[in-house]
């Protein structure tokens, strides 16, 4: 079972979690219930989603998930001016 990455600071309920590469999104979540996907991104092959503890524990216990995080992720850009 993979452990979850919890940060320190605020938590928000929700998890960020981290597919494996070929794996399928609509599958992973097809037989999962007690989740509910905030926000699905393409860019890490992953989600946000607020889970019960048992849709936690599969995510946790399936080879198609990577990593998974408790708390709050941030992004950074930097935009170059010609």
């Amino acid at each position: 079972m993979i452990k979850v990455h919890s940060f320190k600071g605020a938590k928000t309920g929700n998890y960020i979690v981290k597919l494996r590469e070929g794996t399928s999104k609509s599958q992973v979540l097809e037989g999962l219930k007690g989740v509910r996907v905030i926000q699905d991104w393409s860019v890490i092959h992953g989600f946000e989603c607020i889970l019960e503890n048992k849709a936690l524990n599969a995510l946790r216990a399936s080879p198609d998930v990577e990593h998974s995080e408790d708390g709050i992720m941030h992004t950074y850009a930097t935009q170059y001016v010609l």
